[in-house]
């Protein structure tokens, strides 16, 4: 097996970078629909 596949198999750094993820994806959502709630308002 690969060496980069076993440094995955720890269930607490998978945990970790699934979570990072998961947070990751909410912030970059979270500051798009920032960004175009507020060009929308500037609009009208």
């Amino acid at each position: 097996m690969l060496p980069e596949l076993e440094a995955i198999q720890d269930n607490t750094q998978l945990g970790l970078l699934f979570a990072s993820m998961m947070v990751l994806g909410i912030l970059i959502t979270l500051i798009s629909t920032h960004t175009s709630v507020l060009k929308y308002l500037k609009k009208s």
